[in-house]
């Protein structure tokens, strides 16, 4: 992922841990993150204390703080979860044999298949983005960046070798990413006239569109 993937994995490794082994503390801090993110989209993240979580997740308050320091280190665990992830399902997508639009369209289904899975993580991310601090607002932003500069990669890739015609790929590989959000926190709004798949096929056919030579 980068520069920023490095980053918030290091800051990640600087969270306070008072446990040593590390299978232990990789467990724990995936299940506070799981049950951080269940109370923050129910009840927020103001509204949401260390001991709420603590609850939920059935361990003591104590507990809790041998595995972080702050309240928003739990934002941080959630961010770095989905990260794992993205980088485990897409990351050595971006590269093949195939063409621009073939990866592309890999890409984007598995980006947004990525989202639907764990749209509730970003549901808490975006709606709850006004009250983090700065550190964790621009872990969140640097992410997007370089996911949209995935794909920006790509559409300039096909630019490049006559596959696609000369566009804005700064604009549209924010517009992809913009779209698979709109999914993940329009989802249920969706799912009344379209499955996943459907809306899939449909931004691939958009891209299409916009792309064709």
């Amino acid at each position: 992922m980068g520069i920023v993937a490095r980053t918030l994995s290091k800051h990640i490794e600087q969270i306070r841990t008072l446990v040593d082994d590390q299978d232990l503390v990789s467990a724990n801090r995936h299940l506070l993150a799981d049950t951080a993110t269940r109370l923050f989209r129910s009840k927020g993240y103001h509204k949401t204390s260390t001991r709420d979580i603590a609850t939920e997740a059935g361990m003591s308050v104590g507990a809790i703080y041998q595995y972080i320091r702050h309240k928003e280190d739990l934002v941080v665990l959630i961010l770095q979860s989905f990260v794992e992830i993205y980088q485990k399902r897409i990351g050595s997508l971006v590269d093949g044999p195939e063409s621009a639009t073939v990866r592309l369209h890999r890409v984007v289904a598995i980006y947004y298949r990525l989202l639907d899975e764990h749209h509730a993580k970003t549901d808490v991310l975006y709606h709850n983005f006004s009250g983090l601090g700065v550190q964790a607002k621009n872990y969140l932003v640097d992410i997007e960046e370089q996911v949209s500069g995935l794909m920006r990669r790509l559409i300039e890739e096909g630019v490049a070798d006559g596959t696609f015609r000369p566009v804005n790929a700064h604009f549209l590989a924010h517009n992809i990413v913009s779209m698979g959000h709109m999914w993940a926190l329009k989802r249920r709004r969706f799912r009344n006239i379209m499955t996943l798949d459907d809306y899939i096929r449909e931004q691939q056919a958009y891209l299409d569109m916009a792309l064709k030579p």
